[in-house]
């Protein structure tokens, strides 16, 4: 059996993360929603000890493939959240059974300004304006990491 699971405790905490759930909810009968996903360690810098992330979702088939998910506003992508998406994002894919995908609410469909720099091409960052979107957005990342 595939599992969706929601860092949220009870409901999502933004209309976006709401948003996504519903999408995530129709992928297939077989997904089912578990409040708890996992945390990921990375590190921040080689003198910090390890820091803690916990993705708003993450995806899991029944392949043991799983790709965590983070929710943004197009408002929300600043340059320091770049910059640890790319040290979360090198943690989680180092396994390559795991996938990370930065997953960009916006109704402009515009480029974040700063997905375009160099230093965070290695990023997966998808654009979606509704629900069916989401829905496309998160199956094509899901196919294209595991492919």
């Amino acid at each position: 059996m595939s599992k969706i699971s929601s860092g949220q405790s009870v409901e999502p905490m933004s209309s976006y993360e709401r948003l996504v759930k519903d999408a995530l909810l129709d992928l297939t009968p077989t997904y089912e929603l578990i409040k708890e996903p996992s945390k990921i360690m990375f590190d921040m810098d080689e003198l910090s000890s390890p820091a803690k992330y916990k993705p708003d979702f993450e995806i899991t088939n029944s392949f043991g493939k799983k790709l965590y998910i983070e929710v943004k506003s197009e408002y929300s992508m600043s340059l320091p959240n770049m910059v640890n998406f790319v040290k979360i994002n090198q943690a989680i894919r180092r396994d390559p059974n795991k996938g990370f995908l930065i997953l960009v609410i916006s109704e402009s469909k515009h480029m974040v300004r700063f997905a375009t720099r160099p230093e965070f091409e290695q990023l997966h960052i998808r654009y979606a304006k509704d629900r069916f979107e989401v829905l496309r957005a998160v199956q094509a990342e899901f196919n294209a990491s595991f492919e």
